[in-house]
């Protein structure tokens, strides 16, 4: 530090304190310009140099340099400033806000060393301003004080005069100009003695006295020292006058008093000091204004009788006051309604300096007092100085906002969401209600997010924290943990059913259609549900229930709640050995590809077979994807279970016609889930999967979600273009079950369309008679005509039975898969089928 601060062209004398005995000895001792607090020493932390400079009133700019760490790094942190899931950037923030309320000048962060001769360059600079400010404010203040009181110090001069004017005899004082001695003035007429210029001024306002016998008043001014070198001598012939034009004139001031008998009594007096002080003291004030008016401060000053003596300085406007209006004014009269400053005034005033920080009139000043004192050391009334924080405060508060709020929904956040359990765990023994937490998440918030684009994730995102809001008790907590997870507190409520009645109601109030920029969009949502045991349960504790219940509720099949037991906890813990064991699946070759046949209804001919993974764990024996997808989702290897099953899926399929009767090729179908869709090279991995196992293109079939098609993104257009280029055949899954419609995914390339089984279960049945059944026959009946104008291939899965097969043959359906031809097959059970085929294929 030091080199830097010399390379940037400091002079650096320095010294180090590690105690707090050591840094009180050095700042009472020196008069440093700065103080650099780095967080180093177990014995003195930096909240602790900050308070000992504001017990020692100095006002020399401390700066905090960040040690690198995270959390409490300085000593600084208030309670309730912890950390927003362990963010750095959080931490710092935090860290900075906490040293700049605690009264540093500035906060180093780490990585921002570079800043540090430009900082110390600034507050030093700063801190040297507000040292002449403030030395000027005073002595303009005493000088002020200090003038007033000569002002009123004048000595008076009395002089009796006949009707004419003769001067009959003088009291004690000075006489009536410099140039003569009372005692020569007797016996002269006061007009001869005067200077010639001020001779017709007597004349006329002797006359006047004597006529009206009120008192008169008259000024005049006698010349300077050395402007008139002889005085007029008794026969009134004057000596020839010299000029001084170096000199000033000495002004005065008489007042004509009518005495008995015709006579006139003169108290005369000098004001040349008493005017020069006047204007001294007008100059001093337009310069004390001057200074103030131009910074956002009210300078004022009282009297000892608390009385406004000086009210200055451009922070007035903002309170709506005019500099020296309340001039004269009591300041217990003004700020009445204020007693907490008005004590802190009385403190000054008997003595004491202090500092507050005030709210007047919608604005926050922070204040300083200070006594003001006499030539004798007694306290002639105080000096304050108060600066306009009110944007300052505010921005503090909106740091505190950001640190506990998430910026997308302005909900609290996780740690301010902590927080508040925690008071209402802590205050759980006093009541008779129990503390309830509710977690929830938007069920398939990535399919809006994939296929409609971030911009209106965030919108639905939004909405849906305006409805959780809306559906709460005053005093509740809602907030967003990240994602499309919230949490929400229930504090004192009666019994588990006052939990499941939120919980009901949130969830009727997510499934109202959200309507984002003209286009309507419904999502549910699945809650998982707890209640507090004791006092002594953490909000961790009551957070990783709620999390269990919750993954329960998405496991059972979304858009449900569920209410946490400690059974589910076993659970839990089984779900987490199982993904750990999922992650070594593939290297363990525990993953297995099964193969369900596809056939042509018309001839029942097998056209080809869908690949299907399975998990053969070696404790729980054959684990379906439904079971166990999700997991790999949520640790990320789903994208390596899907590369994975196409290169095996290639495989096989080059195999087929090797062991097929006439050598024919058969198709593989292979599910692309909208995570896959979304790699950058995704083609390039398609490509290589082909070129690896040697499988001509146009016999790999890849099936994709509504979700894909819907995103309707440039991107997406040229992935499905760059499939087609490389020749792979597409096909859209599940269709019917999402929001897209046929007429919009005919602007894809889509070669097929894959009925889904839950509009394949009613067929069959009586359509007459069974509404599901004539609805579910209308519907895959249109989709079936469509596809066919488009030229596209229609497929349906789930054919159980015979009456659901001669429907879909009858409608048009040309392909057809489910257990009513096979289960899906392992691979040497698909070899053994394919081998058994004696006749060619009906294409």
């Amino acid at each position: 530090m030091e080199q830097e601060l010399e390379h940037a062209g400091f002079e650096v004398d320095w010294t180090v304190a590690e105690t707090r005995p050591a840094l009180a000895l050095a700042i009472a001792g020196d008069p440093w310009d700065i103080v650099l607090c780095r967080d180093q020493t177990e014995h003195l932390r930096c909240g602790e140099v900050l308070e000992l400079m504001r017990e020692m009133n100095l006002d020399t700019p401390c700066v905090v340099l960040a040690d690198g760490s995270q959390g409490d790094a300085n000593g600084l942190s208030k309670e309730g400033a912890s950390s927003v899931n362990g963010a750095s950037g959080d931490a710092t923030c935090k860290d900075a806000l906490a040293a700049l309320r605690a009264g540093a000048a500035d906060y180093i962060a780490p990585g921002e060393m570079a800043r540090l001769a430009a900082v110390v360059a600034r507050e030093v600079r700063a801190a040297d301003k507000r040292r002449q400010r403030r030395q000027s404010e005073q002595q303009m203040l005493e000088t002020t004080f200090r003038m007033r009181a000569v002002s009123r110090a004048f000595v008076d001069v009395h002089f009796r005069l006949d009707a004419d004017g003769t001067i009959l005899d003088h009291g004690e004082g000075e006489a009536l100009g410099p140039q003569v001695s009372p005692d020569e003035m007797l016996g002269r007429r006061i007009q001869d003695v005067v200077p010639a210029a001020s001779r017709e001024s007597f004349e006329a306002t002797i006359a006047r006295a004597n006529e009206t016998r009120q008192p008169v008043a008259l000024n005049y001014a006698w010349p300077p020292d050395g402007a008139q070198r002889d005085a007029p001598q008794r026969d009134g012939a004057p000596h020839e006058a010299e000029r001084d034009e170096q000199a000033s004139e000495r002004r005065f001031e008489a007042r004509l008093l009518p005495l008995a008998d015709r006579q006139i009594m003169v108290v005369a007096r000098e004001v040349t000091a008493s005017e020069q002080t006047a204007e001294a003291l007008r100059q001093k004030e337009v310069q004390l204004a001057t200074v103030v008016s131009g910074t956002p401060i009210v300078l004022f000053a009282l009297d000892r009788a608390g009385t406004f003596t000086l009210s200055e300085g451009r922070g007035l406007q903002a309170l709506g006051l005019a500099p020296g209006q309340v001039v004269g004014q009591s300041v217990f009269d003004v700020y009445s309604e204020m007693p907490e400053l008005l004590e802190e005034i009385r403190a000054a005033l008997a003595g004491r300096e202090t500092n507050l920080t005030v709210p007047v009139r919608g604005l926050l000043f922070e204040t300083r007092l200070s006594p003001l004192r006499d030539g004798s050391g007694e306290v002639a009334g105080v000096i304050g100085v108060a600066t306009d924080v009110t944007a300052r405060k505010a921005l503090e508060e909106e740091l505190q906002h950001r640190l506990f709020h998430d910026p997308l929904t302005n909900l609290p956040n996780r740690a301010l969401f902590m927080n508040r359990l925690g008071h209402a765990l802590a205050r759980s023994d006093r009541q008779t209600g129990w503390v309830a937490l509710l977690l929830l998440d938007l069920d398939r918030f990535n399919i809006v997010n994939d296929s409609l684009g971030h911009d209106k994730g965030d919108q639905l995102l939004i909405e849906a924290a305006r409805r959780l809001q809306a559906s709460l008790r005053p005093g509740d907590t809602v907030a967003r943990l990240g994602g499309d997870e919230f949490a929400i507190l229930l504090d004192n409520i009666e019994s588990a059913s006052g939990a499941i009645t939120v919980a009901e109601r949130v969830a009727r109030d997510l499934r109202a259609p959200f309507h984002l920029r003209q286009q309507e969009i419904f999502v549910t949502a699945s809650i998982g549900i707890t209640l507090n045991r004791s006092s002594q349960d953490s909000p961790d504790d009551l957070l990783r229930d709620a999390d269990v219940a919750l993954h329960r509720a998405k496991d059972a099949g979304r858009a449900q709640y569920q209410i946490f037991d400690p059974e589910m906890n076993v659970r839990a813990l089984e779900r987490l050995a199982l993904e750990s064991s999922l992650r070594q699946a593939i290297a363990r070759g525990e993953l297995r590809v099964h193969y369900q046949p596809k056939l042509r209804l018309s001839t029942r001919r097998i056209m080809g077979f869908e690949a299907l993974v399975r998990w053969e764990h070696p404790q729980q024996g054959l684990i379906f994807p439904n079971d166990f997808m999700p997991l790999a989702e949520e640790a990320g290897i789903a994208l390596d279970i899907g590369q994975w099953v196409l290169r095996q899926a290639c495989r096989q399929a080059r195999q087929w016609p090797t062991r097929h009767p006439l050598g024919l090729p058969l198709e593989v179908s292979v599910n692309l889930s909208s995570r896959q869709f979304e790699q950058p090279n995704l083609v390039s991995r398609v490509a290589g999967a082909l070129h690896e196992t040697g499988l001509d293109a146009a016999h790999l079939k890849l099936e994709i979600t509504e979700s894909v098609v819907l995103a309707d993104t440039p991107e997406t257009q040229h992935t499905l273009r760059e499939l087609k280029r490389i020749g792979v055949l597409l096909s859209m899954d599940d269709f019917g079950t999402g929001p897209a419609a046929l007429s919009y995914v005919r602007r894809f390339p889509v070669d097929n369309l894959k009925i889904d089984r839950s509009f394949v279960s009613s067929l069959g049945r009586d359509a007459e008679t069974d509404i599901a059944a004539m609805e579910d026959s209308a519907i895959v009946s249109a989709i079936i005509g469509l596809a066919k104008t488009l030229g596209m291939v229609v497929t349906a899965e789930g054919i159980e039975t015979e009456a659901q097969a001669a429907r879909l043959q009858e409608m048009g359906c040309d392909l057809g898969q489910g257990y009513l031809f096979s289960a899906p097959l392992s691979s040497d059970e698909v070899n053994t089928l394919i081998e058994q085929i004696a006749t060619p294929m009906d294409e």
